[in-house]
């Protein structure tokens, strides 16, 4: 479901002196193996296939002079979730950038941070230690974990709890509360605790990966992680990136 995307990239145009002669939103491959396993090659090849025949219709209508606007059921639904895709910007996306870990099969080629298209990876360490450290600028399009070499890119669910509770718990407020014998109204409530997420989350996710360097805990991490057992996702005709190591 294309949702608001593709109104919204005309309404941006709009903004900037263009006229829109249409809009279509098409399905193409999910690449979201943090979720679901990697689709199989028939299935990306089908799903391709029908993509390319949805828009040569529309451009071919485009071309011919005429106005399309498709995905109106889709806007609205979008706009109907649009609290949804806003908890997700300022917090979600958050979360999910610090999910990733490097697993015991790292072998710290810098592959990862090298095609990660928004340069969120930094890789840090010792030369011959250096392990993958996701930053809050992570857009988690899985670039990383679906080319890495080695398959040592994984998400983990335990990380995934710990976020969770940190984020439905009030304590931060709550603790400045009792501690200030002031009452706090709650806008001011929602912001100390949204400001206090970002930073638990960051320093929760910045000890896990410094305990990462002990193999034990690598272990531990990548047996209990589902991503682990996933299918990578490979776009038809580019290969997998190369390792130095």
């Amino acid at each position: 479901m294309e949702g608001t995307a593709g109104y919204l990239t005309a309404f941006l145009l709009l903004l900037k002196g263009y006229k829109t002669r249409g809009v279509m939103g098409i399905d193409m491959p999910s690449n979201w193996t943090a979720l679901h396993w990697g689709l199989s090659i028939e299935n990306v090849e089908h799903i391709i296939s029908q993509a390319e025949s949805k828009v040569k219709r529309f451009a071919t209508l485009i071309l011919q002079g005429d106005t399309k606007f498709n995905g109106i059921i889709s806007l609205v639904l979008g706009l109907m979730l649009a609290p949804i895709s806003l908890m997700y910007l300022v917090l979600a996306q958050f979360m999910l950038a610090k999910l990733f870990f490097a697993s015991d099969k790292c072998v710290g080629c810098g592959v990862c941070a090298r095609y990660c298209p928004k340069q969120a990876i930094r890789m840090t360490g010792e030369d011959k230690e250096k392990r993958p450290y996701w930053r809050y600028s992570c857009d988690s399009c899985m670039a990383c974990m679906n080319y890495c070499p080695h398959e040592a890119i994984e998400v983990s669910p335990l990380l995934a709890v710990v976020f969770y509770y940190i984020a439905t718990v009030p304590f931060i407020s709550y603790l400045i509360s009792n501690w200030t014998g002031y009452y706090i109204e709650k806008n001011w409530i929602d912001l100390i605790q949204y400001i206090s997420i970002l930073i638990t989350v960051y320093l929760v996710y910045l000890i896990s990966h410094q305990f990462m360097r002990f193999p034990l805990v690598r272990t531990i991490f990548s047996k209990l992680t589902h991503t682990r057992y996933f299918r990578r996702y490979q776009a038809p005709g580019v290969p997998f990136a190369k390792s130095d190591k």
